[in-house]
C-alpha cells in the first residue's frame, strides 16, 4: 500500500525540526511527504528545507496567502499520489513503528480509516498526559457515539483512504472550529469504519494558551455540528441504531438537552425504566439528575447524585455536581470535601478546581459539569 503523508506548516518554527527527525523514521514505509507552508513568517521553511535531504521525495507547495489549515490539507490531499494519506501537524510527534502496526491491522481488516492510542506532550517534549484512548467507530452508529461524546481524534496519526477524502470533499474550508470533527462525521456518514489501534503512535503537543478561549471554540464546534445536521435528523438515528431501546432513548435525551429542550427529555427519560444490575444505571442516575439540574428541581437531583456516590464513589461528575449544589446553600464545608475528593479523582478537573477557588468569595459562578467525566481528561497549559 502507498502513503502520502500531509503536513500543514504555519509558522512552526519552534517544533517543526523535532516533527521532521520523527518522520525521518518513517521515510522508508511512505511514497512522499507533502509539506503545504501557509504564509509563514518565521524560519520554517528555511528549517524545512535543510531537512529535507533526510526524506525521500518531498514536495514543498508554498501558498501565496494564509488559506487556513483546511485548505492547506485539502491541497495536500489533491496533489498526493498515495492510495493512503497520513496526517501529521507541524509540531506534533509519529512514532517510528506506526506504519507497521497500522499495516498489521490493514491487511486483516476492511477498514476506511485508522487512528492511534496517543499521549499529550508540553513545549519541551515533556509528557503530560498518560495514554489517551479511542475507540473503533461504525458507520452510523460511530456517528452517533461522536456526536454524544466528541471521541478525541487527532488528525496527527490518522491514516485515511484517499478515496474516501476526495469523495467527502476533504476538509470544509468554511469552518474555523472542529474541522477534523467535521471531517471523521462525513467519513461515518458514508457507512465506513474508523478504526482504532491501540497502541501509542502519535504525541500530540499542548501549547500554553487561553484555557477559556480552547473551551468556547470546543463548544462552538459542538453547536456548528449540531446545527448541521438538526434535532430531526439526530432523533432518527439515534432511535434506530443497533442498541438496547433503553439506550437509544437514554442516549437521545443527552441530544435534546443540548437543544436546551429539558422537559421533553425528562418526560422521555420516564418512559425507560433502567435498574441498579445494568450497566447503564449510573448513566441513566446521572442523566435524570442533570436534568432535574436544568429545571431547577434540585431536591430531585442530589437524591439522584447521592444515589451515584453511593453506588460509585470515583464518579467525579457527580461529586463535583453534588458540590455545587450544597454551596449552593452555603454548606461550604460539604461542597469543599466533595471539590477537592473530585480533584483527588481527576487531577486535571477544570469544574471542579474552579468551584472550589471561588467557594469562599460568596460568588455563584459555579460550574456544573453536564456530562460523565472521561477516564482522562485533556490537559490544558496555562
Amino acid at each position: 500500500m502507498s502513503i502520502s503523508v500531509i503536513v500543514p506548516i504555519f509558522n512552526a518554527e519552534k517544533f517543526i525540526e523535532e516533527t521532521l527527525i520523527s518522520l525521518s523514521k518513517i521515510s522508508k514505509e511512505v511514497e512522499e511527504f507533502i509539506f503545504i507552508d501557509d504564509c509563514s513568517n518565521d524560519q520554517s521553511i528555511e528549517i524545512l528545507e535543510k531537512y529535507t535531504n533526510k526524506l525521500d521525495n518531498v514536495k514543498i507547495i508554498k501558498n501565496k496567502i494564509n488559506l487556513g489549515v483546511s485548505v492547506s490539507r485539502n491541497i495536500g490531499i489533491k496533489e498526493a499520489v498515495g492510495e493512503w494519506i497520513l496526517f501529521c501537524d507541524a509540531d506534533d510527534l509519529i512514532e517510528k513503528s506506526i506504519i507497521v502496526k497500522y499495516q498489521e491491522v490493514i491487511e486483516k481488516e476492511n477498514i476506511h480509516m485508522i487512528y492511534s492510542n496517543y499521549i499529550q506532550i508540553d513545549n519541551m517534549g515533556k509528557r503530560i498526559s498518560s495514554i489517551m484512548k479511542g475507540q473503533t467507530l461504525t458507520a452510523m452508529d460511530g456517528f452517533c457515539e461522536m456526536v454524544l461524546r466528541n471521541t478525541i481524534i487527532s488528525p496527527s496519526g490518522c491514516l485515511v483512504k484517499k478515496n474516501v477524502l476526495v469523495e467527502i470533499g476533504g476538509f470544509d474550508k468554511t469552518i474555523k472550529v472542529c474541522e477534523d470533527v467535521d471531517l471523521w462525521l462525513k467519513i461515518l456518514l458514508k457507512k465506513n469504519i474508523i478504526k482504532h489501534c491501540p497502541s501509542v503512535s502519535t504525541f500530540i503537543r499542548r501549547h500554553r494558551s487561553n484555557t477559556t478561549n480552547e473551551i468556547i471554540k470546543a463548544n462552538l464546534g459542538e453547536k456548528y455540528i449540531l446545527e448541521k445536521y438538526g434535532l430531526d435528523f439526530l432523533e432518527i438515528e439515534f432511535l434506530r441504531r443497533n442498541q438496547s431501546i433503553d439506550k437509544n432513548i437514554l442516549d437521545y435525551t443527552k441530544i435534546l438537552m443540548r437543544f436546551n429542550k429539558f422537559n421533553k427529555a425528562l418526560k422521555l427519560i420516564e418512559t425507560i425504566n433502567i435498574y441498579e444490575s445494568s450497566i447503564l444505571f449510573d448513566e441513566y442516575l446521572f442523566q435524570k439528575a442533570i436534568l432535574n439540574i436544568k429545571v431547577e428541581a434540585f431536591e430531585e437531583a442530589k437524591e439522584y447524585l447521592n444515589e451515584i456516590i453511593k453506588i460509585n464513589r470515583q464518579n467525579g461528575a457527580a461529586i463535583n455536581n453534588l458540590g455545587v449544589l450544597l454551596a449552593k446553600e452555603n454548606k461550604i464545608v460539604e461542597a469543599s470535601t466533595l471539590f477537592l475528593k473530585a480533584i483527588s479523582i481527576f487531577p486535571n478537573y477544570l469544574d471542579a478546581a474552579h468551584n472550589l477557588a471561588i467557594l469562599n468569595e460568596n460568588q455563584d459562578d459555579y460550574k456544573f459539569t453536564w456530562r460523565e467525566l472521561r477516564s482522562e481528561l485533556i490537559t490544558y497549559i496555562y
